[in-house]
């Protein structure tokens, strides 16, 4: 064989290479677009059935266990919450305002195995929600929602301020300390966490009942802690942030 059919073929078994690893990141890429137009689909459901008061539309992609809340000083510790039952009932009376000039802008904000987390924009409302993959499909369990506010860029000591919360919460657990975890928690917390013996099980929390699992199991491999907090979103009054440490993804949703 001479040097010049030697080279070819060379060049030939580099572009199949480079073909085959083009072939491998396009699929990569194509499974992370269906994967994140499968997550936006509940929040379609949920923000357009709101305004086209299509409660069945909504249920569709709601979770039983969901909890909505909104910061509102008005309200007993600073937060209005409903869960599903209620949300649907009051479709077909508040649903649909604004709708003939609706917006409706989707962010899947970050996503890990069969969690995400995701935003939504529209007329009036900006919409955080938790998502969880069960029953083969994506499922809203959580919403912090509030009124469109003019946001400004945080400075380094809101952000701190921010993340503060996070940091009790997480640095509590693998320290033992359910008085420091309390004070990153809302007296109305609900926290819902993939039951790890069974994918499709959901296992909820309130404040009281994470409390008595930080001082019977915090603490485990807070030797060699890893903590990174990631601010997905924020606005004037509510936060989502994103939390990896040794053993755990958090998506947290916070109020001010």
């Amino acid at each position: 064989m001479n040097k010049q059919a030697t080279a070819n073929r060379k060049k030939f078994g580099l572009i199949i290479s480079l073909f085959g690893l083009l072939f491998i990141l396009v699929y990569i890429i194509s499974i992370q677009t269906n994967q994140e137009i499968s997550m936006e689909k509940p929040m379609r459901d949920y923000i357009e059935g709101w305004y086209d008061k299509d409660e069945a539309r909504m249920k569709e992609d709601l979770h039983d266990l969901l909890a909505k809340r909104h910061p509102d000083n008005n309200s007993e510790n600073g937060i209005s919450s409903i869960d599903l039952k209620s949300l649907l009932h009051v479709v077909p009376q508040y649903g649909g305002q604004n709708g003939e000039q609706r917006r409706v802008d989707i962010t899947v904000l970050d996503s890990f195995n069969t969690i995400a987390t995701a935003k939504v924009a529209s007329n009036e409302f900006i919409d955080y929600a938790h998502l969880v993959f069960i029953d083969n499909k994506w499922t809203i369990i959580n919403v912090l929602w509030d009124y469109h506010n003019d946001t400004e860029k945080l400075s380094d000591k809101q952000i701190a301020a921010v993340k503060k919360p996070i940091h009790d919460y997480v640095e509590g657990w693998y320290d033992k300390d359910a008085e420091r975890v309390k004070r990153g928690l809302h007296p109305d917390l609900a926290k819902r966490s993939i039951n790890p013996e069974n994918s499709t099980a959901i296992d909820q929390y309130s404040r009281s009942s994470l409390l008595e699992v930080v001082q019977q199991y915090g603490g485990q491999n807070g030797d060699e802690r890893i903590l990174d907090i990631e601010l997905l979103d924020v606005q004037k009054n509510i936060a989502s942030a994103k939390v990896v440490s040794n053993s755990f993804v958090d998506y947290i949703h916070l109020s001010y």
